[in-house]
Order: C-alpha cells, then sequence, then structure tokens
C-alpha cells in the first residue's frame, strides 16, 4: 500500500479521505514499491513522489536504495516532481550518512525536496537525534546549494 501525501506550507502528513482543496498530493516510494506505474500515479491526480534514496541502518553503513535511480526517473518520466528522502539509523557521523546522501543523488535538480526520515530502531541514543538531524541537514544543504 502507498502511503499518500499531503504538502501544505511546507509539511508533509499522511491522510486518509478527501484532500483540501488547494493541496498538492503525493506518493512515498522505497523498494517496496519496485514496480510503481508513475504514469497511474500521475493519472490518479498526484502530483509529486518523494523516493527514497537510502538510509543508514545499524552496523551496516549508508548505503542507496537500489530501485532509486529507475523510481526517480519514472516520477520524473510521469511528468511528477521529485524529492528524496533518507532514513536515519544508527550511523558513526551524521556527516557520512549525508555525504553519501548527496553523493549517491540521482538526476537531483535544484527545487528537488531532500528530505530524511528518522527511521527508530531502538533506544534515542542508537539512533539520530534532533543535533545529529542537524548536522546532516546542514551538510546537504551545503553540498547542494553552495
Amino acid at each position: 500500500m502507498l502511503v499518500q501525501a499531503v504538502v501544505a506550507a511546507g509539511h508533509a502528513t499522511s491522510v486518509t479521505g478527501p484532500v483540501p482543496p488547494g493541496l498538492a498530493t503525493g506518493v512515498d516510494v522505497s523498494t517496496w514499491q519496485a514496480g510503481i506505474d508513475f504514469g497511474q500515479v500521475r493519472a490518479a491526480g498526484h502530483t509529486f513522489a518523494i523516493v527514497k534514496a537510502g538510509g543508514s541502518p545499524p552496523a551496516e553503513g549508508p548505503y542507496t536504495s537500489p530501485h532509486y535511480a529507475n523510481q526517480v526517473a519514472g516520477a520524473r518520466s510521469a511528468g511528477l516532481r521529485v524529492g528524496h528522502y533518507w532514513v536515519s539509523g544508527d550511523f558513526s557521523t551524521p556527516v557520512r550518512a549525508a555525504d553519501h546522501f548527496v553523493a549517491n543523488l540521482h538526476d537531483y535538480r535544484r527545487g528537488d525536496v531532500l528530505s530524511i526520515s528518522w527511521g527508530y530502531r531502538g533506544p534515542i541514543d542508537g539512533v539520530m537525534g534532533p543535533n545529529s538531524w542537524r548536522a546532516f541537514a546542514r551538510f546537504v544543504n551545503q553540498d547542494t546549494y553552495d
């Protein structure tokens, strides 16, 4: 099942039921939606897809999602706006994860949304906390916009 995301004033949320007028809707896709038909997504009235670029699972280090590049290409081909997201986890430094995220962005275009998703995996000290999120965001911003 796909999560429907609604964006209003820069904030995304999941919804069920009718979407209020004037809000953009889209889908969140990851490896679980490897064969998604983005033409159907567009035909359903959605305007964007936010695609999982990768993450940092415990003890494994940063990785790039295996279907990420194809999903970005498919979304763009269908005329959807694209966002890229990273799933946080337990890794050595937020800068290492951010560096991997930025270095492996596929078809990144100025204006694409770059996001981090908190992949809670246990005790709070075992995942990225607020200071790490800020460091990750600063690095991504500096590396993509400077």
